[in-house]
């Protein structure tokens, strides 16, 4: 990979950081930029437009997850991997929400790591779809054949969710499965819109279910429920391409919404 990104801009309060960085990108991009703030950036991708932004997501005034809507707004175009050596559940759902295109590891950012990251990225580009591109059909399926599957082992918990999808959702197909095994016999006939996974499950974890269906229905929108404040794990499942995740305490029934309405089908 020889100068394949047009622009890159960098913006991190740490130097090192900045330094480092620059440096590992020198191959991917002619072009890398360093903003030691989220206001100083603000106005070079204003003019500028950048390819790629890496968004530290502490910054002495303003955090990252704080401005990706801004930068987005400022520059559509422009995919923003938002950077951080710590972050937390908070930090994590908050970066879904605004739809951060990539969450990575500080600690873990080798030269073989931003190469398989930009990789990704750029491979969006070109097929013009990103992990957050909302599904074109979604606001052309008549609501009858609209699925929404739940994969969750808690029967009073699916019972909730059920409850609140009639709510959001009320003319919508909505199916549950207890088991992983369940759900993927139930795939064999059919393709849901929407998959509700519960990240702990008797006979398959998470990770093994979300694999399958985006290998399988990679239009399927995954939104991963879990009782785990785990923001590694979350992070991961990101990177897998999931489109929300949703803690199980108090106040899930408002992050089931926001979910949806991301989704455009609330």
């Amino acid at each position: 990979m020889n100068n394949t990104v047009a622009s890159i801009l960098i913006i991190d309060d740490d130097p090192f950081v900045c330094e480092k960085l620059k440096y590992q990108l020198r191959s991917i991009s002619s072009s890398v930029m360093t903003s030691n703030s989220a206001e100083n950036g603000r106005d070079f991708i204003s003019l500028n437009k950048p390819t790629l932004i890496f968004l530290d997501n502490k910054l002495p005034q303003l955090q990252g997850v704080q401005v990706i809507q801004l930068f987005k707004e400022l520059s559509p175009k422009s995919k923003v991997i938002l950077m951080s050596s710590n972050f937390d559940m908070n930090e994590v759902v908050l970066a879904i929400e605004n739809k951060a295109d990539y969450i990575v590891d500080k600690k873990k950012l080798t030269i073989k790591k931003l190469k398989e990251t930009i990789d990704i990225l750029t491979q969006e580009t070109d097929k013009t779809q990103s992990i957050w591109r909302l599904l074109g059909t979604f606001t052309k399926l008549l609501p009858k054949q609209f699925k929404v599957a739940i994969l969750e082992d808690d029967e009073l918990f699916t019972l909730k969710l059920k409850k609140e999808l009639e709510k959001l959702l009320p003319t919508y197909s909505v199916n549950s499965f207890g088991k992983g095994v369940d759900f993927l016999q139930y795939c064999q006939e059919n393709s849901p819109h929407i998959l509700l996974l519960d990240f702990h499950l008797p006979d398959y974890s998470g990770f093994e279910i979300l694999d399958i269906v985006k290998y399988v229905f990679p239009k399927t929108k995954v939104i991963i429920m879990s009782g785990q404040n785990d923001s590694v794990v979350a992070i991961d499942l990101f990177q897998m391409g999931i489109s929300g995740y949703i803690v199980k305490e108090f106040g899930w029934e408002k992050r089931l919404e926001a979910c949806l309405v991301e989704l455009n089908v609330k």
